[in-house]
């Protein structure tokens, strides 16, 4: 257990070498009780098991969380991004991310390390935006769904539980 900023937290992997705080699987976990944290993240990982895995990875986190399960996967849909700022009186900036068509092929070749992202078409699925959140949240609803302007080659969720 680590103590980071007051919180509590710990980690889980399935790679020993990694020295997790648990060595479970979070697609079918052995060693977690239902509602054991606050708080359960999983960022830049799904996308590394298969995506029927990946929906019973979240499933499981959301048993596991008592409160938000907050998630970040690859988007690697096209966008273009703009900043303005205005000094005066006051600095005021504004900022808009827009998601663009894609300008390169679909299909992607992966490798062992990635089995789907969202805007790529693997196995004969398109993982559309759309796609991902109907399929990957399945019963669920994000409270929040977004792409962020600092880091637009990430989606993010947030589901309440």
């Amino acid at each position: 257990v680590k103590d980071f900023l007051n919180y509590s937290v710990k980690s889980m992997d399935i790679n020993k070498d990694l020295k997790p705080d648990i060595l479970d699987d979070i697609a079918n976990p052995k060693q977690i009780q239902e509602k054991s944290f606050d708080i359960v993240t999983c960022f830049e990982v799904l996308e590394h098991i298969p995506f029927d895995k990946s929906v019973e990875a979240v499933q499981n986190m959301s048993k596991i969380a008592r409160k938000y399960v907050l998630i970040s996967v690859p988007d690697m849909r096209y966008f273009a991004s703009f900043k303005f700022s205005v000094f005066g009186t006051l600095p005021v900036s504004l900022a808009k991310l827009i998601t663009t068509k894609r300008f390169r092929r679909k299909n992607k070749t992966f490798g062992k390390d990635h089995f789907w992202e969202i805007g790529i078409k693997t196995d004969g699925v398109y993982y559309t935006a759309k796609y991902v959140k109907n399929n990957l949240f399945a019963g669920m609803n994000p409270v929040e769904d977004f792409r962020c302007f600092l880091t637009p080659w990430h989606h993010y969720y947030v589901i309440k539980v």
